[in-house]
């Protein structure tokens, strides 16, 4: 009797773990594992940089853009879900932008799970010009804080 109680508990906890690491996040969008931005930019094939939306440029909004971006097993973008931005028009630019990102090939004849990770892109004032850019460009210049 004991020996099968056994074996219950650890089929439950299986059984358990599987949902974890496959759980649904809050966009919907089933995930099995989270990638570091670093990991995910490194598969970048095509990147594609929103376009400074002109309303946003004359009303002077500059900052920080992150999103979560979600990748099915062959690496395609599946969902993107912006978590913050200088504002909705940034935002929408972000979407538009990272659901044209394309990656390189999982290595044939592997199991690459469905993954998310976030991405930061900076929306800053250069001069008298605006540009985004990624983490390791933004140049020290740049500013990204409205009260400058």
């Amino acid at each position: 009797m004991r020996r099968k109680q056994i074996k219950v508990v650890v089929v439950a906890m299986l059984f358990a773990g599987i949902a974890v690491l496959r759980a649904q996040d809050n966009s919907g969008v089933v995930v099995s594992t989270t990638e570091s931005e670093t990991t995910v930019r490194s598969w970048i094939s095509k990147e594609v940089l929103p376009d400074y939306p002109r309303s946003a440029k004359l009303h002077h909004e500059v900052g920080v853009a992150v999103a979560e971006l979600y990748l099915d097993g062959r690496r395609q973008v599946s969902a993107v879900n912006v978590i913050d931005s200088p504002s909705s028009i940034i935002a929408d630019a972000v979407r538009q932008a990272l659901l044209r990102w394309k990656f390189t090939d999982p290595p044939a004849q592997s199991h690459v799970p469905a993954a998310k990770a976030k991405i930061t892109l900076y929306f800053a004032q250069i001069g008298s010009g605006y540009r985004v850019f990624d983490p390791h460009d933004l140049p020290r210049d740049a500013h990204i804080d409205k009260q400058r």
